[in-house]
């Protein structure tokens, strides 16, 4: 009997220490336009970009943000090295970032290392730490030509491509560091050719809609009709956005980066 009574109490000690775990961590109320204020800070915050991820810093929340309908809470969790005013990271690692401390775009993001992670194991098989080539990447995504991500995965299903799929993340450094942006990187058997009905302006002049990728105009039957086509040729190897939903083609091979498998 006595065994049962201090098991009961220390359950309820454990129960009642949880508790006021829970207590003592503010949950944020939401405000007209998307943010969460702290109320014990005064602080609010508003989620980024979903290509902004980071992991969070021990166990203890932050902070949380209550789900209603009777959804599960979002406890937000310190980055580390991050000043928790700024930025936190939820438990599926996405950033919120406080009033008047948005992260920047990719392009002014500062990186010196872009990490190459298998989708499939979540394994970094290869890091790009050259200056030049991160620059390149970024610039890429800033305004490189690009076809939609829709696109590429029917040209590599059509053809049955075999493909490898890769998370590409900028790490970011100094007031970023902890924090990364997610590229993917997809590997094809083959070249993605991405076939376009050919368009000609007032004065029949043929219009590239993708222009710096190289073209083949063919005629194609389709139906028993016959069309004139523009064949674009974005390579073996492409950047994806699945957020905007862009595909760019990568000029400089990245394969030299990635560890060969058993290595």
């Amino acid at each position: 009997m006595k065994k049962t009574v201090t098991f009961v109490f220390l359950c309820s000690i454990l129960i009642f220490s949880c508790f006021l775990t829970a207590c003592r961590v503010p949950t944020l109320k939401q405000e007209e336009g998307g943010g969460f204020r702290n109320p014990q800070t005064g602080v609010s915050y508003y989620p980024t970009s979903p290509n902004y991820y980071a992991k969070p810093s021990g166990e203890d929340p932050y902070a949380r943000i209550q789900v209603g309908n009777g959804g599960e809470d979002i406890l937000l969790y310190e980055i580390d090295g991050v000043d928790p005013e700024r930025y936190l990271v939820s438990n599926g690692y996405s950033i919120y970032s406080a009033a008047g401390a948005e992260l920047p775009e990719l392009y002014d993001l500062p990186c010196v290392r872009v990490g190459i992670y298998d989708t499939q194991v979540a394994s970094n098989d290869g890091n790009v730490t050259d200056a030049a080539e991160i620059t390149v990447l970024k610039e890429l995504h800033k305004s490189g030509t690009f076809t939609s991500l829709n696109n590429i995965t029917i040209c590599i299903t059509m053809n049955q491509m075999a493909a490898d799929w890769y998370d590409l993340h900028f790490m970011g450094d100094g007031d970023y560091k902890g924090i990364y942006y997610q590229l993917k990187y997809v590997v094809c058997s083959e070249d993605v050719i991405i076939t376009e009905l050919v368009e000609k302006d007032a004065s029949g002049n043929f219009i590239d809609l993708y222009p710096n990728i190289p073209y083949q105009i063919v005629w194609e039957t389709y139906d028993g009709i016959e069309y004139q086509v523009a064949k674009y040729n974005f390579g073996k190897e492409i950047m994806c956005d699945v957020t905007t939903g862009r595909g760019y083609k990568i000029e400089n091979s990245l394969l030299s980066y990635i560890t060969p498998i058993g290595e």
